[in-house]
């Protein structure tokens, strides 16, 4: 069983919504992630010692929507319904699918595991309004029992605090059109997939993350002026950032 929770996802709150390839403009000096509008087409994790750890190629359908992610050849296929994705499929040893449903309102309610065709674990969602307060971890066993709940608080647009994890923000609007993997909601030693972004809710990028220890998340522009790299602790790791042109991201 060990093994297996080893690699169930954690999710969060919402779904990042893909951008078109339009130019945005700054107003009232607000300063964005992605300047031009261009869809990321692959990001690269270092380390220190300039070690390539991983790295994840995105594929887009004439939408705008993520339809494939290669991580290190391992590949991801998502479906959507309407523009809401209802489903991951992974090539994984565990072939590995992952179903989404959503409330009402269009906001995620549960995210069910499956590995090689069995249930495995169940996440549900509660929220305040249109902001999550908490989500709840449900086991295979006992699916109606939950075993463990995080609670979020927020500050104003972007995300205070995950149970005992603090965030502080830059005052750069998060508009990159996929999340970056290591901006994501630390994953206690969980599988993260990654499409899905831990502080999509949240309006700026991420300055610090601190639970036990205190990460610092530095970003550097290219010359278009979109953000193409992410130093955290000072060059502990870093992510190297590729964009398409509107032609490939289409594709």
């Amino acid at each position: 069983m060990n093994k297996l929770f080893s690699k169930i996802a954690f999710l969060f709150s919402g779904l990042i919504f893909l951008m078109s390839c339009e130019r945005v403009t700054y107003q009232d000096e607000v300063v964005y992630a992605v300047t031009t509008g261009k869809s990321i087409s692959s990001i690269s994790i270092f380390n220190a010692k300039d070690e390539l750890l991983h790295k994840y190629d995105y594929i887009y359908d004439s939408s705008g929507n993520v339809v494939s992610v290669d991580n290190d050849g391992v590949l991801y296929t998502y479906q959507y319904d309407e523009a809401l994705l209802v489903s991951i499929s992974c090539d994984d040893t565990y072939n590995s699918t992952w179903v989404l449903t959503y409330d009402e309102n269009h906001k995620l309610d549960e995210y069910f595991v499956y590995m090689n065709g069995d249930f495995v674990i169940k996440y549900t969602f509660d929220y305040d309004g249109d902001r999550i307060s908490c989500f709840n971890i449900l086991n295979r066993e006992e699916s109606d029992i939950v075993k463990k709940t995080m609670s979020y608080a927020w500050d104003g647009f972007n995300l205070a605090s995950i149970g005992s994890i603090e965030f502080t923000y830059k005052d750069i609007i998060d508009n990159f059109n996929v999340p970056i993997p290591e901006l994501q909601l630390p994953s206690y030693g969980l599988f993260l997939d990654p499409l899905f972004d831990g502080f999509s809710c949240s309006e700026n990028l991420i300055q610090t993350s601190k639970a036990s220890n205190l990460n610092e998340f530095e970003y550097l522009r290219n010359e278009d002026g979109d953000i193409c790299r992410i130093d955290v602790d000072s060059g502990r790791l870093y992510y190297i950032i590729e964009y398409a042109e509107c032609s490939e991201a289409r594709r």
